[in-house]
C-alpha cells in the first residue's frame, strides 16, 4: 500500500509530509496500527523526527511532519519541552509544558477575563472578589469551625502538621525546589509580594477602602481571635497558647527560643548578605548608606532622621510620656544601671559606681542610719546651650551627699580656683572634644554648689564619723 501512495506523488515534489498526508488520509480510521505493521513508513517517521525524544507517540510525530516542524516544540513560558502534543481529536499542539504555565500566557488571561466579567460582571478577575462567595465561605467556616478557617483551627493546622511531618527530607526538598522553580518561572525569581506591580495593586485596594470598612474589618477580626483564645486576645501572637508552641517549635528546630535568635537564622542572614551585597552586614554597605540618606532625605529633607526637628520633637514626646525627662540618660534609672563599676562580696547583690561609695554605704549600713542610695533625685543645668541632669549619691536625713576622687579636681591655670575636670580621656577625642568635656564636669560641680550637695572626698571618706550626716 505504501508503493501506491508513493506512485502517486509527482518526482517533482515528493517530500515526506506528502507521503505521509497521502498515508494517513487514506487510512484515517486505522492509520497508527497499520503504521505499526508498515516498516517503511514506521522508519519514514521516525529518521524525519529523529530530533524528538524517544517517548514521543506516533500521533505527535506525525503531526510535528504535517506542519513542518524541524525540532521540538518549547513552552512559550518556561522554555521546556513541550510533552504533550496532541489536544483531542482535533491535532493541536500545545504551546505550553504544563497547566501553570498555561494560565501565564496572554491568551489565557485575556480569555479567564472575559469568563469572569460575563459572569460576575465588569471588573471582576477571581470570583473572591464576589461578595457572595466570600459570604458563602464565612458561612460555612462560622458552621463548621466556628468562623475561624480551617487552616487555622487547632485541627487544621495539626492535620498540616502532620502531613508535613510524614513526608521525608527527600520529598520536602522536592517540594520546596518546586515552589522555587515556579517562582522563577512565573516572577523571573522575585517573589510576587516584592513585584512592582502586586504592590501597586495593593495600594490601590488598601486606598478604596473607608474608615467605616476598616474599623468594621478590625470588629471582626477581634471577634474572631477572642472567640478564639479567649478574652482580650486581638492577635493570635499575644495567646500564651501560640506563644508556647512557637518557642516549642523554634528550640525543636533551632535549639533557640526564636527564630532570629537562633545560630542558624544568623548564619542565612550573613551568607545571603554576602552573597548579594559582598558584607556579611548589610548596613555596612555604601548602597545601604545611600539608600538611608535618600529616604531620609525624601521623608524628612535631612541626611538622618535624627537631624530633623520632626523627629527630635516625636522622641522627646515619648520620652517625657515614658519615663517624664526628655531623654532615658536623664533618668535614675539610667543612672543606677551606667555607673555600676564596683562590687564587694561583703554585698554580693550590690554594685556601686567606685569603692569610695561602697566604704560610705558600709559605714551607713554598720551605724543603723537611715539613707538611700543613689535616691530618685535629679537636678538640672545648662552647659553649651542644651540641658543635663546629675544625680546624687547619698540622701541622708534630708541632706544630699555626692562622693568623688581627688582625680576629678584640678587647680584651674589661668583663674587659680580649683575645678572639676574629666579624669579620663579616650584616645579618638580631638583637643576641642575633651575641653568640651572637662566644661561639662565643671558645669556639674557648680550645680552641686548650687544645689547645696555635701561632697566627700579623700580626706572626708577616711574620716568617716556619724557627726557628718547629723
Amino acid at each position: 500500500m505504501t508503493n501506491e501512495i508513493i506512485h502517486e506523488i509527482d518526482d517533482e515534489r515528493n517530500p515526506v509530509r506528502d507521503i505521509v498526508e497521502k498515508f494517513v488520509n487514506k487510512n484515517s480510521n486505522c492509520f497508527l496500527r497499520k503504521i505499526k505493521n508498515d516498516k517503511y513508513m514506521h522508519t519514514l517517521i521516525m529518521v524525519n523526527t529523529s530530533f524528538l525524544p524517544e517517548f514521543f507517540d506516533y500521533n505527535t510525530r506525525i503531526q510535528y511532519i504535517l506542519r513542518e516542524f524541524n525540532e521540538p516544540v518549547c513552552c512559550e513560558v518556561c522554555g521546556n519541552i513541550v510533552m504533550k502534543q496532541i489536544h483531542g481529536n482535533h491535532a493541536k499542539i500545545y504551546t505550553t509544558c504544563c497547566p501553570s504555565c498555561a494560565h501565564l500566557t496572554k491568551e489565557y488571561k485575556d480569555k479567564h477575563k472575559t469568563t469572569m466579567e460575563s459572569r460576575y460582571g465588569k471588573g471582576i478577575t477571581n470570583p473572591m472578589q464576589v461578595k457572595e462567595f466570600r459570604d458563602k465561605i464565612q458561612e460555612t467556616d462560622r458552621r463548621n469551625h466556628g468562623g475561624v478557617l480551617f487552616n487555622q483551627t487547632k485541627e487544621g493546622r495539626k492535620l498540616i502538621s502532620d502531613r508535613w511531618t510524614s513526608l521525608s527530607e527527600n520529598e520536602k526538598q522536592e517540594l520546596i525546589q518546586r515552589a522555587i522553580d515556579s517562582n522563577k518561572r512565573r516572577h523571573g525569581g522575585i517573589h510576587s509580594s516584592s513585584l512592582e506591580e502586586t504592590k501597586n495593586k495593593y495600594r490601590e485596594t488598601i486606598s478604596k477602602r473607608t474608615q467605616e470598612e476598616w474599623d468594621e474589618m478590625k470588629r471582626k477580626s477581634i471577634e474572631k481571635w477572642e472567640k478564639h483564645y479567649g478574652k482580650g486576645i486581638t492577635n493570635p501572637s499575644q495567646a500564651q497558647e501560640v506563644k508556647d508552641k512557637v518557642r516549642e517549635t523554634c528550640i525543636k528546630k533551632f535549639n533557640a527560643p526564636t527564630y532570629f535568635s537562633s545560630e542558624d537564622k544568623k548564619l542565612k542572614s550573613h551568607a545571603t548578605s554576602k552573597e548579594r551585597y559582598g558584607d556579611e552586614e548589610y548596613s555596612r554597605t555604601e548602597e545601604w548608606r545611600i539608600k538611608v540618606r535618600e529616604t531620609s532625605r525624601k521623608n524628612y529633607g535631612t541626611d538622618n532622621p535624627m537631624q530633623s526637628e520632626v523627629v527630635k520633637e516625636k522622641l522627646r514626646q515619648t520620652m517625657r510620656n515614658t519615663y517624664g525627662y526628655d531623654n532615658y540618660a536623664q533618668t535614675s534609672e539610667y543612672h543606677k544601671k551606667a555607673h555600676k563599676r564596683y562590687t564587694n562580696p561583703k554585698y554580693p547583690d550590690m554594685t556601686f559606681g567606685s569603692s569610695w561609695e561602697f566604704l560610705v554605704y558600709d559605714f551607713l549600713l554598720e551605724n543603723h542610719i537611715d539613707f538611700e542610695y543613689q535616691p530618685e533625685i535629679c537636678f538640672q543645668y545648662m552647659y553649651d546651650g542644651a540641658e543635663h541632669t546629675y544625680h546624687p549619691d547619698f540622701l541622708v536625713n534630708g541632706r544630699i551627699y555626692e562622693v568623688k576622687g581627688e582625680h576629678f579636681f584640678r587647680i584651674n591655670e589661668s583663674s587659680g580656683k580649683e575645678e572639676m575636670y574629666c579624669p579620663y580621656r579616650e584616645p579618638e577625642w580631638s583637643d576641642e572634644k575633651y575641653d568640651w568635656m572637662c566644661g561639662l564636669y565643671e558645669a556639674k560641680h557648680q550645680c552641686m554648689l548650687a544645689n547645696n550637695v555635701n561632697i566627700f572626698r579623700k580626706q572626708e571618706v577616711e574620716d568617716l564619723s556619724i557627726d557628718m550626716f547629723f
